[in-house]
């Protein structure tokens, strides 16, 4: 076949100065950088600011110096992009300098602990060919990214910590019960990864499993029906309503049929014994009430779904970029997606934010926090 001949028109946006809170770039001091040039009709000492810039504004063209600032392969010293904003700053620009937002995303990360409610997911990612996770925490007015070489347990212990009190939207995976029964988290379990489960009872071959898997749908239909009309309720009534339809799913789900596949299902809701460590005392926990601390606590979802739309982004950037090759992508990665979340939560404008942390790093300012308030 003949190669597709159609022309493809390529738009690249170039920014002359920096503007924030902490000083102004003057075009004076770039016109005197080498490989900086004026466009037509620009008269030194005018400064360009994104603020007031649109997207046909030519201010956005006045230095040529190309705003490949986002594209990760910009944070390697030997890529053009990176040599010329060198130039441009007067000094030296690294992977750990530019695009990495170090400061803010930091200021997250240890936010993350002092948080009444998180939710936690995680999806597959690559760098150099070999698996790697990209892990979400997120909170109600940020959401932070990291990219780890494990899926374990030791993740969320580094992330969310071994005291945290709030309450955490898992999915019911074996690191996150690992984590959640190990450090006595309040968790949540995904109900929409649960009903899948249960869907799937509904093809099973043996006749009792498929009628066991019908009354558990249908319990849990009668249970949401209920949950979604609680603003119609009193609050003793929303209590006495959602005791009567948990008591309910789990007599029904604690008496399975004798396949494998029911018990398995049964046993996320069973009373298990366990021992303290510390008195070296015997005790009972119930692990049903990890599905069911949404029907008594304010504001906690009975899924992980927003968990999972914010990692969309990160899989549909995983589609393009192909992963990553080195320490350095995999920083920029994560801290450039935690600033998008978090700025898009919050209303703010990215390139804003961005265009002030780069002015922070350069001035040897405060940077600019994501912290809400």
């Amino acid at each position: 076949m003949d190669a597709d001949r159609r022309r493809r028109n390529v738009s690249t946006y170039r920014i002359a100065g920096i503007a924030g809170p902490c000083d102004r770039i003057s075009l004076d001091r770039l016109s005197g950088c080498r490989g900086a040039t004026l466009r037509p009709g620009l008269s030194r000492g005018e400064g360009a600011d994104l603020r007031t810039a649109t997207a046909g504004d030519d201010r956005l063209a006045q230095v040529d110096g190309p705003l490949q600032l986002l594209d990760h392969r910009s944070l390697d010293g030997r890529h053009p992009a990176s040599a010329r904003f060198s130039r441009l700053s007067g000094q030296a620009l690294h992977g750990g300098d530019f695009g990495s937002l170090c400061d803010a995303y930091h200021e997250l990360t240890e936010a993350i602990p002092r948080q009444e409610q998180l939710g936690s997911d995680e999806t597959c990612f690559k760098n150099n060919g070999k698996k790697h996770w990209i892990w979400c925490i997120t909170a109600a007015a940020f959401s932070v990214f990291h990219i780890a070489s494990t899926r374990s347990r030791e993740v969320l212990e580094k992330l969310v910590g071994v005291e945290f009190a709030g309450y955490l939207n898992l999915d019911y995976f074996s690191a996150n019960c690992s984590f959640a029964w190990n450090f006595w988290v309040k968790a949540q379990y995904c109900w929409a990864h649960l009903i899948r489960d249960i869907r799937f009872l509904e093809k099973h071959p043996d006749s009792r499993t498929r009628d066991w898997g019908e009354r558990l749908l249908d319990r849990s239909r009668r249970m949401f029906s209920a949950w979604h009309r609680r603003d119609e309720m009193t609050a003793e009534g929303v209590r006495r309503s959602m005791l009567i339809h948990r008591d309910r799913f789990l007599e029904l789900v604690r008496n399975p049929p004798s396949t494998k596949e029911a018990a398995n299902l049964a046993a996320r809701f069973a009373v298990v014994e366990y021992i303290d460590e510390a008195s070296s005392e015997r005790g009972w926990y119930d692990l049903s009430e990890d599905y069911f601390r949404f029907m008594f606590a304010d504001g906690i979802e009975p899924t992980n779904n927003h968990n999972e739309q914010q990692l969309r982004h990160c899989v549909m950037d995983r589609r393009i970029t192909q992963g990553t090759r080195g320490e350095s992508g995999q920083r920029y990665h994560e801290r450039m997606w935690t600033a998008i979340a978090t700025c898009k939560k919050q209303d703010r404008n990215f390139f804003i934010f961005l265009q002030d942390s780069i002015t922070a790093k350069l001035r040897d300012c405060k940077a600019p926090s994501l912290l809400p308030g």
